[in-house]
């Protein structure tokens, strides 16, 4: 039990009061076990939110590695190719091309690469197929039937190399837009 005693206005007269301890705690243990069933709740919502981000992790996971193994079945089917491949997207820019690819046009080796525009590739290749400084103005045409063959999406022509080969050369339009290109 708990007491407290004070003096009145009268010194002869104390007032004293008295509550037993289990009444004085019983609204702190109260507080105590909702306190305690708050926690536990947030507690509970914390590992069930680690526990849906650690499965989202696996799926991001998985599913990357899935991406890899798709994009390596892809490489090693370009590099088995005896065609030339390219593919552009909708932006006309590189986006893939084969090792065959760059032994048709080697004068493209040390430029290609990921993001390039086909018409940097087609103005590199304008200068190695038709060259001198005189020939200025059969570049410019070749450029112009080179991109409008391009940007038909269904272009058909053969190409007279300067090594004096001749490469038949077919180009399809992607269903997001892109060009595929086998050579």
């Amino acid at each position: 039990s708990i007491l407290a005693a004070r003096t009145a206005l009268y010194r002869s007269v104390r007032i004293s009061a008295g509550i037993s301890e289990e009444a004085s705690l019983a609204a702190l243990k109260q507080d105590r076990m909702q306190l305690l069933a708050v926690a536990a709740a947030f507690i509970a919502m914390f590992v069930a939110a680690c526990g849906a981000a650690h499965w989202q992790l696996l799926r991001i996971t998985r599913a990357r590695l899935e991406i890899a193994k798709a994009k390596d079945i892809m490489d090693r089917a370009l590099a088995s190719m005896a065609d030339g491949f390219l593919l552009c997207d909708a932006q006309d820019c590189v986006l893939a091309w084969n090792k065959r690819y760059l032994e048709l046009f080697p004068w493209l080796t040390p430029m290609i690469q990921v993001g390039v525009s086909f018409e940097r590739i087609v103005d590199v290749t304008a200068e190695n197929l038709v060259p001198g400084a005189d020939a200025a103005a059969q570049r410019r045409e070749w450029r112009e039937m080179r991109l409008a063959l391009h940007r038909s999406g269904n272009g058909t022509f053969e190409q007279a190399l300067a090594d004096g080969s001749v490469i038949h050369v077919i180009e399809r339009r992607t269903l997001d837009g892109g060009t595929v290109g086998v050579m």
